[in-house]
């Protein structure tokens, strides 16, 4: 996977993180947490263009039982993950930030309706969490192909070797 990194104006200031995941599934899935950092302005219009800075995070996990999860009753699918800072091009601290260090876990299962991503009939939901016992719908989780236009031909499921897109629901705000 190739991430490009691109700087925006010097002088804004960081308001707004919106995370981004890319898994490989497997019973050890691995791949990339991508921060993007944008600021006040891009509330308005949600404008790529805006992009301040980005951070990227490699991920690797280790499958957990599902049913120990509250706040997750439904999913079927769930792993602990190590993270490794890979880059960044962030001039301030959010290049480093320990509370953006994650989440380190994260979960499978139906599509939450309040996070139905751009695939709502092609996705799972995506839940995660920072600690390992609350959980949060963070957005929905498909086939990686469908950003390209070519959608794979099974139901959406945590297939081993599927590379699958974690969409957020929401960004952060700073």
């Amino acid at each position: 996977m190739v991430v490009a990194l691109a700087c925006g104006c010097a002088g804004d200031e960081v308001a707004f993180a919106v995370q981004q995941g890319y898994l490989t599934a497997g019973d050890a899935p691995s791949g990339y947490w991508v921060w993007a950092f944008f600021p006040a302005a891009w509330e308005r219009d949600n404008d790529p263009e805006r992009l301040l800075c980005a951070r990227v995070q490699r991920i690797r996990g280790a499958r957990i039982d599902p049913a120990s999860l509250s706040g997750c009753a439904d999913c079927t699918d769930a792993f602990q993950l190590e993270l490794e800072e890979l880059e960044h091009d962030c001039r301030g601290q959010e290049g480093s930030r320990p509370d953006l260090a994650g989440p380190l876990w994260v979960a499978f299962g139906p599509v939450s309706k309040a996070a139905p991503g751009p695939f709502p009939d092609r996705s799972l939901g995506w839940w995660s969490s920072w600690d390992g016992a609350r959980w949060a719908a963070a957005g929905a989780a498909f086939d990686e192909a469908l950003l390209e236009g070519d959608p794979p031909e099974a139901d959406p499921a945590w297939a081993p070797g599927q590379r699958l897109a974690l969409w957020p629901h929401e960004a952060l705000a700073l």
